[in-house]
């Protein structure tokens, strides 16, 4: 259903007759929401993104890819005397979205809601946990999962080539038997083709 959603709404806005690339650049972060272990054991890091968008007066269709990255918050709730040491995750997307905006005729700031899906890569390194004089050691690992994301955000053009942009997003994960869910901020420049 999500497919065949994406599809008509990809149709719709190939209709239109201006479409015009974008490249869009943005940095920030992303802050865990869920399983508690992601909200109370990870800090947010460094987050970086590029993407291209077929723009429309009323609609685009986007393509990007995402990278971001937290660290293992040592003073976290661990439910218990837990010591961690190593184990940071990162992430990296591979995303779709169909792009809904206001009015840009008059190059005044204007908001855009989003939302599509793609492929997401997480990475956690390997790490020890100590407590009560008992050490567990994981290997790193890999894994690839499909998700979602639903967002908003605003535009504001700086020129007529160039323009702020400024989005937050909400991604879930569903990965081993969990919903995994981020919510990144970013904050960038982007450069009309």
């Amino acid at each position: 259903m999500l497919i065949t959603g994406l599809l008509c709404f990809t149709t719709a806005v190939m209709a239109q007759t201006e479409l015009k690339p974008k490249l869009i650049i943005t940095t920030g972060t992303a802050f865990g929401v869920a399983p508690d272990g992601l909200r109370n054991n990870y800090n947010p890091k460094i987050g970086l993104g590029a993407g291209v968008e077929a723009d429309g007066p009323l609609a685009g269709i986007r393509f990007h890819l995402g990278y971001n990255a937290f660290a293992v918050d040592r003073n976290g709730d661990n439910s218990g005397p837990v010591d961690f040491s190593g184990g940071n995750l990162s992430y990296m997307t591979l995303m779709a979205d169909g792009v809904i905006h206001g009015n840009k005729s008059d190059r005044k700031p204007y908001p855009f809601i989003l939302a599509g899906a793609g492929y997401v890569h997480f990475h956690r390194g390997s790490y020890n946990a100590s407590a009560g004089g008992v050490t567990i050691s994981t290997n790193s690992d890999n894994k690839g999962y499909f998700g979602f994301e639903l967002g908003a955000g605003l535009e504001v053009p700086i020129s007529e080539k160039v323009g702020f942009h400024i989005e937050g997003t909400y991604l879930n994960v569903a990965a081993d038997n969990k919903n995994h869910a981020m919510i990144p901020v970013k904050a960038g420049l982007t450069f009309a083709l």
